[in-house]
């Protein structure tokens, strides 16, 4: 199963309209309930990671221009080039 940005994007806004309207019964009924305190936890860290996977998935996905590789190197070297050499 391939997931698009489009189903992220839609993914997220509806996660975050059930977070919001579940925040009234938090706040009224319950606050004091050690099971929901913990599945909210539960909730953030999953969240929490699974944006740590895509982050690493949009960066494992980019252009190979990043530092370390031969183009942004030999980039460096041009622009270095250019501003020593800079005539006005």
């Amino acid at each position: 199963m391939k997931v698009t940005p489009t189903a992220l994007r839609r993914f997220h806004k509806y996660a975050t309209m059930v977070w919001g309207i579940l925040l009234v019964p938090t706040l009224v009924w319950w606050k004091e309930s050690i099971l929901w305190v913990a599945l909210m936890s539960v909730r953030a860290n999953v969240g929490a990671h699974f944006a740590g996977y895509q982050g690493a998935r949009a960066e494992d996905s980019g252009s190979g221009d990043g530092p370390g590789s031969d183009t942004h190197d030999r980039m460096i070297r041009e622009m270095y080039e250019r501003i020593m050499h800079y005539e006005p």
